[in-house]
């Protein structure tokens, strides 16, 4: 018998940014004639859930271009479920790996670099061995309501 559904939240706040974008000509394992990533890239201090606040995590998305398409593609055999990206939170390893469509990428590398977003909210599964699938990425400008209604004394990290 498997475990039982359950859903975990995790909320950030942004603490450090970084620019990355690379544009090249195609590769061997590409249909198309170029190559083109945009990294949204950040640090964040964990505020929540309590027994990991005050961790610092790496979070890198991936912008791509062909998750538009497949959005865009009625046929597509992309499952509704499928996690975006991965939490790891293990020891001194700390990171956030996950996927975005090339066009929301480019908004959330701006407002991140006008530090229009301060918090990130992931949902998805409970840590287990130190990973968990995602499934929602929140960008918010305010700070989550639900932090605020659970630990209303949690400071902010300096």
């Amino acid at each position: 018998m498997g475990r039982a559904f359950r859903e975990e939240s995790y909320h950030f706040a942004v603490s450090k940014r970084m620019v990355s974008y690379s544009f090249g000509s195609g590769s061997k394992f590409s249909d198309a004639p170029y190559d083109e990533f945009l990294h949204p890239q950040f640090v964040a201090t964990c505020l929540w859930p309590e027994k990991l606040n005050g961790r610092e995590v790496e979070f890198t998305f991936i912008g791509k271009r062909n998750i538009t398409a497949a959005l865009q593609d009625e046929r597509s055999s992309v499952k509704n479920d499928a996690p975006i990206g991965e939490l790891t939170m293990r020891g001194k390893s700390n990171s956030f790996l996950g996927s975005l469509p090339f066009d929301a990428a480019q908004h959330v590398q701006i407002a991140l670099a006008l530090d229009a977003v301060p918090y990130v909210t992931l949902v998805g599964d409970p840590l287990y061995n130190g990973r968990a699938g995602i499934r929602w990425v929140n960008f918010d400008s305010e700070r989550p309501e639900e932090i605020v209604q659970q630990v209303p004394q949690l400071d902010e990290p300096q």
